[in-house]
């Protein structure tokens, strides 16, 4: 009889626990859409998607007046007529 005891306060003791631990679960992510303090998930990935295109942009940029492809030859004996509207 007195295994019987021992072991349902045992059991008792370990079902009252349990019960307190899942109560805690869902605290660790009360905003489980937001990403930082101001930004949600999409408006990080929007974010890094901009900057992504204006990186791109510029390196084509780049390459322009690495290869001297942004303005017109100067080797021409003939005056040059600059259309793109750039200052030279």
């Amino acid at each position: 009889m007195n295994n019987i005891l021992k072991c349902i306060c045992i059991i008792a003791t370990l079902l009252l626990f349990a019960g307190c631990v899942d109560n805690r679960v869902g605290l660790h992510d009360v905003t489980p859409e937001m990403s930082t303090l101001s930004q949600t998930y999409n408006d990080v990935d929007i974010d890094l998607a901009m900057v992504d295109n204006q990186n791109n942009r510029m390196f084509e940029d780049d390459l322009g007046r690495v290869w001297y492809t942004n303005r017109p030859s100067r080797l021409s004996p003939l005056p040059v007529v600059n259309t793109t509207g750039n200052s030279p």
